[in-house]
């Protein structure tokens, strides 16, 4: 009856080491396509949104380079750092009538992506010299 027992616990003993084994080697296949995912260089999604600036954001008088930061956040984070490629979407000039220089002022503006994160991004919007503007808004698009 003990020996029996005995033979029975063993036999289960081993079919439970034989079921961590193949547990393991699961395991560790699917720890090795997590790796491979995570190392994949295709791209995985992308998002894109605009963002403006307020209105009369720079019509105030005044020479040198003038800007403003606008931060947009991402719907959801990427695993990895996105790229993230800006465009002009709108731009509406100032030209003030009562002030005979600005009537032959140059339009310049720039708009620039100056920082990057998984969770958001930051666009730079400004102008120089004698340019003024109204509003300016900038299409973004960000892809990991």
């Amino acid at each position: 009856d003990m020996q029996q027992l005995q033979t029975e616990m063993a036999a289960t003993i081993q079919a439970l080491q034989a079921q961590i084994r193949e547990s393991q080697t699961e395991l560790a296949a699917k720890d090795q396509r997590i790796r491979a995912l995570e190392q994949r260089s295709f791209i995985e999604r992308c998002e894109s949104g605009v963002i403006s600036t307020s209105r009369s954001v720079f019509t105030s008088p005044g020479l040198g380079y003038r800007f403003i930061d606008l931060t947009a956040t991402f719907s959801q984070p990427f695993r990895t750092t996105p790229v993230v490629n800006v465009g002009l979407d709108y731009l509406d000039h100032f030209v003030d009538t009562d002030i005979a220089i600005n009537m032959n002022a140059n339009i310049r503006i720039l708009a620039e992506v100056t920082a990057t994160s998984t969770t958001s991004l930051t666009v730079r919007i400004g102008t120089w010299a004698e340019s003024r503007l109204w509003k300016a808004s900038v299409h973004w698009m960000a892809c990991a």
